[in-house]
């Protein structure tokens, strides 16, 4: 009785839409050269302004009397933050995404001179290839369901 645990909360998923598009981009010939992936987070005002409201309801949730003999203190680079610009930067240095990406082929009308795949899912300037993943998925709520329902 009277011994605190020390617990480590870790804020995940606090915002999974962000509004930047990103890009791939093929780095070689070589087939199994890694391609060059920036996936644009935190590029946007809005980007920006969801994740620091998001990270500051996260701490008044946190600050509940519920939580008292469990959340001692802030610690670590958390214990320097205290205002919208403080969480701006702790967010640009330690948020990363962990999801997988989806939407990365985009799908255009037959015809388009843009666009990865068409709306049979036939990737464009190639014959007899189709993508049938989470690629061509644009919105990533229910990727589960949407990769099965594409697969299928």
């Amino acid at each position: 009785m009277g011994t605190k645990l020390k617990l480590t909360f870790f804020l995940d998923r606090i915002s999974n839409a962000f509004f930047a598009g990103g890009s791939i981009k093929i780095t070689s010939s070589n087939p199994f050269n890694q391609p060059a992936i920036n996936p644009n987070l935190l590029s946007t005002d809005f980007d920006l302004f969801t994740m620091v409201e998001a990270f500051k309801a996260a701490g008044r949730f946190l600050s509940a009397s519920a939580w008292e003999d469990y959340v001692i203190a802030k610690f670590g680079d958390l214990a320097n933050v205290h205002s919208d610009d403080d969480i701006m930067k702790y967010v640009r240095n330690n948020a990363f995404s962990s999801l997988h990406g989806v939407g990365t082929a985009s799908v255009s009308p037959k015809g388009a001179g843009w666009g990865v795949v068409d709306p049979d899912l036939k990737v464009k300037g190639v014959h007899g290839l189709r993508v049938i993943d989470a690629s061509v998925i644009v919105s990533f709520y229910h990727v589960f369901a949407d990769t099965m329902r594409t697969a299928a």
